[in-house]
């Protein structure tokens, strides 16, 4: 049986996450660097990570994502303007896995995990949202409806709903999470 582990990436992770964000296209890790490199004074590490997480299956970075607020106006207005969004929410995003270790649980593990952990620095379960447009149109060869739906469905384990949005072609490219739908996917 597969030991699987979710955690704030660290200092001893640098160089599986290096590899894993140049194959997965997203470039992420050069933003949250500080918060996994450098050591403060104590010598235990820099500030504390909690935008930077890892999924490990038998001890081996397979997948990460990003968390972080959900305030940055530039984030779409489908989020910013949404009923649910304060100034504490969260924005999941840059999740990915390994294609070779897909389909095993590890993305809806990660994102369970990671949105728990985030919430725990920040003092509490707060809306998060998503935004699927950078997933859908960033591979010129896949059909967007399909992605999206497949999304949707990957997304709505965790409890994740599609925000309608009329100013899209596909009326869902924003998701949020009411944290009283929070799920756990290995409950299903």
């Amino acid at each position: 049986m597969v030991e699987i582990e979710v955690r704030a990436l660290g200092p001893d992770d640098v160089d599986a996450m290096v590899d894993l964000d140049e194959q997965s296209g997203y470039e992420v890790y050069e933003a949250y660097a500080d918060y996994i490199e450098e050591e403060d004074e104590d010598g235990d590490g820099g500030e504390e990570n909690c935008y930077l997480w890892g999924v490990f299956a038998d001890d081996e970075l397979v997948g990460f994502c990003v968390t972080g607020g959900a305030d940055d106006p530039d984030l779409p207005d489908a989020v910013t303007e949404h009923p649910l969004n304060e100034e504490t929410s969260t924005f999941l995003s840059h999740v990915y896995v390994d294609p070779d270790h897909r389909g095993n649980g590890y993305g809806a593990r990660l994102v369970h995990d990671a949105l728990l952990g985030y919430w725990e620095s920040e003092g509490g379960q707060q809306p998060a949202f998503l935004d699927l447009s950078g997933y859908l149109f960033d591979d010129a060869d896949a059909d967007p409806f399909k992605l999206a739906y497949l999304l949707i469905d990957f997304f709505g384990k965790n409890g994740f709903e599609p925000i309608p949005d009329d100013d899209h072609d596909i009326t869902y490219t924003c998701m949020v999470l009411d944290p009283k739908n929070f799920k756990n996917p290995d409950a299903e």
